[in-house]
């Protein structure tokens, strides 16, 4: 049994709804953030945060608003993409695995590992025509190049942040 694909202007509006149920809790969650020191009201923590969220809640709405005119259109009757589609779930599954991985073996090592995985699986998996994997000279060109990239990436994301911002990073320990 074949199942019928949601229709996009129906797929918008329930990411919509989805959405404004997200904003209506983190709402809710703004106002626990209260700082009873901080008098000025621009200055406490949950006026921005506040701020954002009904910005999201009125591109939500928008969003819902856009669904509802395209409902009667050809474009509103195409398939709506599925959001969880296979490169969705490994995306989800390598940034739970980074911040799994933080603390025990630093930001440097593990932004160069989680950078790595993602723009190798990306650079063969994205794009009209997909290369392939078993092209031996491909594979080991683009793995070279993805590990450079993911290094420098990760050596500037620490420099900015220790030196400019002077933040703490979690750093790898042996003991």
């Amino acid at each position: 049994m074949k199942k019928n694909p949601i229709k996009k202007w129906m797929y918008d509006f329930i990411l919509g709804i989805c959405m404004l149920a997200l904003v209506a809790v983190a709402l809710i969650y703004s106002y626990i953030l209260d700082s009873p020191r901080v008098t000025l009201f621009l200055a406490r923590p949950d006026t921005y945060m506040a701020l954002w969220l009904l910005l999201l809640a009125l591109l939500s709405v928008m969003l819902m608003v856009r669904a509802l005119k395209l409902r009667k259109t050809e474009e509103g009757q195409e398939p709506g993409i599925p959001i969880w589609g296979s490169m969705a779930v490994f995306t989800a599954a390598v940034l739970f695995l980074y911040l799994l991985l933080l603390k025990p073996i630093g930001f440097f090592l593990d932004s160069i590992l989680m950078l790595w995985a993602l723009t190798l699986v990306y650079t063969f998996n994205i794009g009209a025509v997909k290369k392939d994997w078993r092209d031996k000279k491909l594979f080991v060109r683009e793995l070279l190049k993805s590990g450079v990239f993911s290094v420098i990436a990760s050596a500037a994301t620490y420099y900015i942040f220790t030196n400019i911002l002077t933040s703490k990073l979690p750093v790898f320990s042996l003991f």
